[in-house]
């Protein structure tokens, strides 16, 4: 009698398990690059208030949410963000608590007085807000505000004040380490990385928009949108540029190199854009010495444009420069 058959198991195609395998790794990879930083994002955030939040707990604080919240205003995309305004943060709130302290000295037992420094001193950090821009205006607002906050409670019990001050430096502080530890740390995402990028792509754009208009194939109106944009991108970069500098790397190092670019970039685009809107004046005025003005002009537009659309070597750039004279030299001639 013969043995009964084993049921036949089906083998697997190594070939298709490999495929499986490789599509899931292209899967997590695109996913990781969209939604990773996401959440990366928020896992540092929920890190930074639950850690803010148990330590202030364990400190015994008076108002343990201060750090917690603490921690969710300073959450930023980048670390060198978290930083920046983490630094003007507590910069404001120490000076705000210092204000609030040297006040109620000076008027403990005059209410009215009080209330009159608290309206000044709200004045100064509001003039101070509106003169500066960014992180240093929210700075000047944190100063002003936090002085009411410690000054006005202590109106009835002026002798609590340093006790307010203190409470008040220790959970903001605490909120400010926990946030710039955890941002700096775990899986930081670098702002310096941001802003190099932005330079370059901003050089390569603004290339390519000289030449649009030098060979006329924009609008008054296209090219008045582009200028308005170069001038935000000039803001955007000042405004990177401060946060970077908190952060260690090439970025520190480079700062004054990253203002100096700005504002050559600022001068170079207002000069162009001034030059294009006399260009447009004269092409539109009926005067008889136009033409002969434009018919000097145009050639030498051509020699740029042309100049610009090659790769700009010393060389290259050297020529240019030599072209540029004769071609000026003989306009001024005739």
């Amino acid at each position: 009698m013969n043995p009964p058959q084993a049921a036949a198991t089906p083998t697997q195609d190594p070939s298709a398990a490999r495929g499986a395998w490789r599509w899931l790794a292209q899967e997590s990879a695109g996913w990781f690059s969209t939604e990773g930083p996401r959440w990366l994002f928020v896992a540092r955030t929920m890190l930074a208030s639950f850690s803010a939040l148990w330590l202030a707990f364990r400190l015994g604080l008076d108002a343990p949410y201060t750090a917690l919240a603490t921690t969710v205003i300073l959450a930023l995309p980048s670390s060198g963000m978290v930083l920046e305004k983490a630094f003007y943060r507590f910069l404001g709130t120490l000076v705000g608590c210092s204000a609030a302290l040297l006040l109620v000295a000076l008027f403990p037992q005059s209410p009215p007085l009080l209330f009159v420094g608290v309206a000044l001193w709200i004045a100064l950090c509001t003039a101070g807000a509106a003169m500066h821009r960014n992180q240093q205006s929210y700075s000047f607002v944190l100063a002003g505000y936090t002085a009411c906050m410690i000054a006005v409670p202590a109106i009835d019990t002026p002798e609590h004040v340093f006790t307010l001050a203190v409470t008040r430096v220790t959970e903001v502080g605490l909120g400010i380490i926990c946030a710039a530890v955890v941002h700096d740390v775990v899986f930081p995402r670098r702002h310096s990385h941001a802003v190099m990028r932005t330079v370059q792509a901003r050089y390569a754009s603004f290339i390519a928009f000289s030449i649009q208009v030098l060979e006329q194939r924009l609008s008054p109106a296209e090219t008045e949108l582009n200028h308005l944009k170069f001038a935000a991108d000039i803001a955007a970069l000042e405004s990177g540029r401060a946060a970077a500098f908190f952060e260690a790397g090439h970025a520190r190092a480079h700062t004054r190199q990253l203002h100096a670019f700005n504002a050559a970039f600022m001068a170079v685009l207002t000069t162009f854009y001034t030059l294009h809107r006399l260009i447009h004046r004269l092409r539109g005025a009926a005067a008889a010495h136009a033409q002969p003005v434009l018919a000097l002009i145009e050639p030498m537009h051509a020699h740029l444009a042309q100049a610009m659309g090659d790769e700009l070597t010393p060389q290259r750039m050297t020529q240019m420069r030599a072209r540029l004279a004769a071609d000026t030299a003989a306009a001024r001639a005739q």
